[in-house]
């Protein structure tokens, strides 16, 4: 078992594993956003902000994504209470300075792709960390079900001071294996 873990672990850093006559190349890719926008303050509590990301550095050919996930140790979380977060789906072309600017709105999906919230006891142990799943909307995107127009992330609290400084330290993570 211990043999099995260790090969598991071997394969998310990038390593060619063989099994039997076949081989799988597994790639990790950590990506910077390519655009993102903290959205104008609006009548409800929500922060809103927009992150896209460009995924045409990725090893070429099908790909199969084992796991995708949107990275950030969030400036401006309130360390006491509750901060919750969910993540929708961007469904139209945007310009970051327009967005900022109020010129434009973004348009998204309704339906929730992640969620996570920081709790006052998580905060102490972890600070702002966010960790939100997006294993199946980068699939889609890379498959083309779906177009990558980003991701629209909502908080329940945060100082948009802070978080302005801050959008360039997200990361969506891919872990993925070509076909």
């Amino acid at each position: 078992m211990k043999q099995m873990m260790k090969m598991m672990g071997v394969a998310l850093l990038g390593i060619t594993l063989m099994f039997g006559t076949a081989t799988a190349e597994v790639y990790t890719a950590s990506l910077a956003p390519s655009n993102d926008a903290l959205l104008p303050d609006s009548e409800g509590d929500l922060v809103d902000v927009a992150f896209k990301f460009d995924l045409s550095g990725l090893e070429t050919g099908d790909k199969t994504v084992i796991r995708a996930y949107l990275e950030w140790v969030v400036p401006g979380v309130d360390a006491y209470g509750e901060t919750g977060f969910t993540i929708h789906e961007i469904t139209a072309l945007w310009v970051d300075a327009l967005v900022e600017s109020g010129v434009q709105t973004i348009s998204s999906s309704s339906d929730e792709e992640a969620e996570w919230s920081i709790e006052e006891r998580d905060y102490n142990r972890h600070g702002g960390y966010a960790k939100l799943h997006l294993t199946e909307l980068v699939s889609d995107w890379l498959s083309g079900a779906a177009t990558n127009h980003g991701v629209l992330l909502c908080m329940s609290d945060g100082d948009r001071t802070s978080l302005a400084s801050g959008l360039d330290d997200a990361r969506l993570t891919i872990v993925y294996k070509v076909d």
